[in-house]
This record gives structure tokens, C-alpha cells and sequence, in this order.
């Protein structure tokens, strides 16, 4: 069974929760009105799988976590970072929150710089291009410039007193 996140509103504005297996091809997840597809996906989980690989070497997925592997493990990470991000968006765009023109100069660099170290198969493979590319670095900025402001007015520090109570 496929979850997705209604955009719909009860009377004291909790958001309801819809079950549906009524997704378009390659989609594999939405939140709201917004969508989150394969090849976001497997850029997400290429990026993990060559962070991992660079530090434990390719035999890392061999291992287990507890009761699973460290392959499903991963593969869960990504999707609750990826609904993180698409949560997040929804969210900057209910408070107007936008991307000063310096941040989108930033994302269209970034997303340069990221499909230059790619050759054409493994975009391909992927099914991406260097548009979605800069989306998903413009949505990952964007939720994290959403985050700031949210705690901007936080104090995650806690006293002595408070840490010995703990």
C-alpha cells in the first residue's frame, strides 16, 4: 500500500492523511500537491551510495543493521529525507518564503558543478538533466533556508543545571 499525504484540511486545520495507489509512472510518493519521483530518488540514493563507498569500500552492503541490511536502511533515510525537503517547500510556500537571487545563483552553480563530474550514462540512468538537477538543489536550499527561520528565535543551548536534571 502506497502513502501519500492529503492536501485537504479538517475544521481545525489538521492536515488528513489519504491512501492511495493512484500515482503517475515513476512517482513514488506525494505530499500536498507536490510530487516526488524515481529519479529524484536515485540521485538522492547515488549520492549516499558513493559517500558510504568512498569511507567503508563497496562490501559495505553486505553488512546488517540489527535485523536488516544497511542497503534498506539507507534506501529509508533517503525517502524521509526527501519527504523532509518536499514538506519543507510546502511549508516556505504557505509563509512566502523565496530564494534571494544571490541563494539561486548559488543552486544554478552548485547544480553546474554537480553535473559536470556526471557523463551522459549515468544521467541517463538516472533520468535526469541539469534543469532537475538545479531543482532539487533549490528546493533542498529552500527547505533549509525554511529551518533557519523557523528556529532563528531558539536557544538549543541548556544550562548546567538543566543537563545534570536530564
Amino acid at each position: 500500500v502506497l502513502v501519500g499525504c492529503g492536501d485537504k484540511e479538517d475544521k481545525k486545520g489538521n492536515t488528513k492523511i489519504v491512501l492511495t495507489t493512484g500515482f503517475a509512472e515513476n512517482e513514488v510518493f506525494r505530499i500536498g500537491d507536490s510530487s516526488c519521483n524515481l529519479s529524484e530518488v536515485m540521485v538522492y540514493l547515488t549520492n549516499m551510495q558513493n559517500q558510504y563507498e568512498s569511507i567503508y569500500g563497496t562490501q559495505i552492503w553486505e553488512r546488517n543493521i540489527g535485523t536488516e541490511t544497511l542497503e534498506k536502511k539507507v534506501k529509508d533515510v533517503v525517502l524521509a529525507r526527501l519527504a523532509q525537503i518536499k514538506t519543507m517547500n510546502l511549508l516556505a510556500q504557505r509563509r512566502g518564503t523565496e530564494l534571494s537571487e544571490e541563494e539561486e545563483e548559488k543552486v544554478e552553480r552548485a547544480a553546474g558543478e554537480y553535473v559536470s563530474t556526471l557523463n551522459e550514462t549515468e544521467m541517463t540512468a538516472m533520468g535526469i538533466d541539469e534543469a532537475m538537477i538545479q531543482q532539487l538543489y533549490r528546493e533542498y536550499a529552500l527547505a533549509n533556508k525554511v529551518y533557519s527561520e523557523i528556529i532563528a528565535g531558539t536557544n538549543p543551548e541548556i544550562s548546567d543545571d538543566e543537563a545534570r536534571t536530564v
